[in-house]
């Protein structure tokens, strides 16, 4: 998936995700420059934090 086709996909997920109740959305991909080799994106109640810890990525909430 290219980086515009994520984005677009990310935008239309995120206009939609207030009006779900108990939703949780994670969208991970692989990136060589982040933690791990892979970069994620998350939306969901209650919100959760994503944080690089010893090189790897861990939940803060």
């Amino acid at each position: 998936m290219t980086p515009a086709v994520r984005d677009r996909i990310w935008r239309v997920l995120s206009d939609w995700f207030p009006n779900e109740a108990d939703a949780s959305i994670v969208i991970l991909w692989a990136d060589s420059a982040k933690p791990g080799g892979q970069a994620a994106a998350t939306l969901s109640l209650p919100p959760i934090a994503l944080v690089e810890l010893d090189g790897m990525l861990a939940t803060l909430r």
